[in-house]
Parts: structure tokens; sequence; C-alpha cells
């Protein structure tokens, strides 16, 4: 059951709906305002609402909207922002509790930046100094606010006090129903308060001891069987989106993948000290600053829609230290992915190498890194294609006359992969000396 709440269609849940019609008999009729009575009315209306038309959906081909408390936002492909009023006929299932400043309706909104000097913006430059993975967060913060199941979590994980919690309190504010569950607990009863929520915050993950499999389902748009108390089970499928933290990196049992593939992680790793911690860092934030907040999280919604097509990144897209994260904690090693990451191996902008030379450069990377075992030329290759960054790359640009390891003549192939200080793709080219001017004293900007 949903009903209008002038801003978005919210789900009621059988209590809320009995209360709602023991008010109206209260106040209609009086000599039936019972709690049979309620009971009996909502279960009347729920009869009556089985063949009424359903709630609509937002047309995905419309763009995305976000629905905010003075307008709808709708978010079009190329990124730009028209403010909407608030319409049925949308159909929103979920409210971002919160106001977009001087928005008009049918104007453009543009979100601002965020104030290099405000305490928002020195809580994210403490949190995160690497701004790749900043503005990953920033996706994975941005996600909440969006229509639909993305199917993957964001998972913060570090020690105590590295802001992650801080962060998923903020975003939590944002929403009209964010609830918190046990990760161990996620069955019976103590499902039942993710009906009608856009928004789960799980703080406190123990270890090897969480439920993967409804974890599983909830995240993958999978419908679940609800039990509620007192009240028939019902079927649920979720389109809430999931903020997991945890002291420790994810523990995950799963050997088909699935639930690897469900998260995102990011380790959170800068922390502060116990006696220069604000507790109220949260609430001061969203006092003096939940536009600023706000802004932020609107220009992630951009850059995914813009640049993503409204889905979340794809691994293969992920910064270097997030992808390297989700191969530890899958356990699975790869000296390929490591080298390509730390060495910034990619497209050239120009030079050539020859295969000789591409594993060789692996090779002095990998006699440096002793973690690594060993591996032969065969599997370096069909790893190394296989990285989406070097894929394109695969077919030589063109062979030149050589020798094979034994001497023999050949014609070895040439790819357009960069190594070392070769430029890359995108890359701007830094002056030569030649190339820079001489300054007589009167070009001095002083």
């Amino acid at each position: 059951m949903y009903g209008w709440a002038g801003t978005h269609w919210q789900a009621v849940p059988d209590l809320v709906g009995e209360r709602q019609a023991a008010t109206w008999l209260r106040n209609n009729y009086a000599d039936k305002a019972t709690a049979g009575g309620a009971r009996t009315a909502w279960a009347f209306s729920k009869l009556l609402a089985a063949s009424s038309p359903a709630v609509p959906s937002p047309d995905a081909d419309e763009g995305v909207v976000i629905p905010t408390r003075n307008a709808y936002l709708r978010v079009g492909s190329d990124g730009r922002i028209i403010a909407e009023a608030h319409e049925r006929s949308v159909g929103m299932r979920y409210l971002v509790d919160a106001e977009a400043p001087g928005v008009r309706i049918g104007a453009e909104y543009t979100p601002a930046p965020v104030p290099a000097d405000s305490r928002f913006g020195r809580f994210l430059a403490h949190a995160q100094t690497d701004s790749d993975v900043l503005a990953f967060v920033q996706e994975q913060a941005a996600l909440t606010l969006m229509p639909g199941q993305p199917q993957i979590a964001a998972w913060w994980y570090g020690a105590k006090g590295s802001g992650k919690s801080t962060l998923a309190a903020i975003i939590k504010r944002f929403h009209h129903r964010a609830v918190a569950l046990d990760m161990k607990n996620l069955d019976g009863f103590r499902l039942e308060k993710i009906i009608g929520a856009s928004l789960v915050v799980c703080t406190e993950v123990e270890r090897g001891k969480w439920n993967e499999g409804i974890f599983k389902q909830l995240t993958g748009g999978d419908e679940v069987q609800v039990d509620r108390k007192g009240r028939p089970v019902i079927s649920y499928t979720s389109d809430a989106k999931w903020i997991i933290c945890s002291n420790l990196d994810p523990w995950i049992t799963d050997p088909t993948g699935a639930v690897h593939r469900r998260i995102a992680p990011v380790r959170w790793a800068r922390t502060v000290a116990s006696a220069q911690r604000n507790s109220r860092l949260v609430d001061e934030i969203m006092r003096d600053e939940a536009h600023i907040v706000l802004d932020w999280l609107l220009a992630g919604v951009q850059r995914i829609v813009r640049d993503h097509g409204g889905q979340f990144r794809p691994e293969g897209q992920w910064p270097a230290q997030v992808r390297r994260w989700a191969r530890e904690i899958r356990g699975a090693s790869n000296p390929v992915a490591d080298w390509i990451d730390s060495e910034r191996v990619g497209i050239s902008a120009g030079v050539l190498h020859t295969r000789r030379e591409i594993f060789g450069a692996f090779n002095v990377w990998a006699e440096a890194h002793g973690e690594h075992e060993p591996i032969s030329e065969p599997v370096f290759w069909r790893a190394f294609w296989s990285t989406g960054e070097c894929a394109s790359a695969k077919e030589p640009e063109r062979h030149e006359a050589g020798q094979t390891a034994n001497g023999k003549r050949t014609m070895l192939p040439l790819h357009r992969i960069a190594l070392g200080d070769d430029l890359r793709e995108g890359d701007i080219p830094t002056p030569t000396d030649a190339a820079v001017p001489i300054l007589d004293g009167s070009d001095l900007p002083f």
C-alpha cells in the first residue's frame, strides 16, 4: 500500500494504515472507532486498492529524477538539471529529505562546488587524499539518491575514527526512510523494517559471520520473503541502496563470486585521534552546510548520468587503488594488474614497443616486488590483454624487422603501449627547452 505524501508516494505499513483508519473513524464514525473497526477498515481499503491502478513507475527514458522537498530535480543525459514541481504521475516512491537552495521551478539548477574552507570540505580533504578515490566515494554516496536498484553496495572499511561512519551518518540524514540492519541477522522478523526503505546503513559487521545469501538477494533486486509479527508473510523486492561500514576488510565466503560483484570497497586509512574528534560534527554539518552536501551529492549524480549512462561505473573504470583493494579482498593476486596500476601502463600517444620490451619491463618491476609469484610469458600475455586499459592495443600498429630470442630474423609486432616515461593518450606534452620563451623582464607579471 502506498499513499501520496505531497512530495512522493510513501509505503504505508499495516500499523500506520490502521492508525490512519482509526483517526478517520473517530472523526467520521465515532461509534465504529475501535481497534477492531480500524483493522477491518484498513483491510477493506487494501481490497479496494488491489483493483485500482498501481502506483506509476518513473520513466527511465525521461532522465533521472531526484525528489527533494522543494522540487523534483530531473537530470538529463547531458548532466543538466531542471527543477520540476512535485507530481503524482511521476511515480517517485522515496524522498531526499533536503531542499535544493535557490531552486526555481522550470529553471536549470547548477550544484555549487564544495568550499574548501567549509566543515564538510575540510572533512572530505582529510578523509580521502586521493582525488580519484574521493570522486569514487562521491559517486557511491550520490547513487543512494537515485531511483532503482544498482545491484552494488558501498563497503567502507578502516580503523575507527577514519570518517567512514561519519559520512554514512550524513548521507543517512538525506533519506526520508533509512534503516539500520544487522548483517548477521537479515532474515525473520528483523527484515520487516526494510519495507519502503530507500537506504540501508550497516555500521557493525562481524568478520565472516554475516548473511551473504540474503544480502545477495536484497542487493540483486530479487524477491524475498519478509516475516511480519502477527501478520502474513509477504514477498518484497527492495530497491534500497546499501552503505556498509566495518573496521576490517570484507570477509566473503561465497564461492560463486556473486557477493564480490555486489560490493565496491573503499579503504579509509586516515584516522583522527580520540581527543580531537568532534562528536557533533554530523549535526553541525547538517545544521549549517546541508546545502553544500546536497550539491556535492547532486554533482555526483550528474557525473553518473552524463559519463556512465545513469549506471554505477563498471569495475574496469574504478580508480586503480579501488581495483587493488577489490582484488585483495577476493584473495586473487594479479601481478600484471598491479604492475599496470602502479606503473601507469596504458595506451601510448605515439611510442611503439615490442612484446619483448613490454614483458621485459614487467620482469624488471616484478623482481622489485617479491610478494608476487613468478609467472610465465604466456600467462603474462593472457592477463595483459584481458585488462581494459591495454586490450585495445592488442592488434599491432605495425611490424619491423628484428630477431627472435635465438637469433633468427623475423618481423616483430609493435604495439601502442606506453611504458615508463612514455606519453599516454590524454597526457599534455611537456614543452622542450627550445619552446620555453625567454623573459626579458618586461614580461614579468609584477
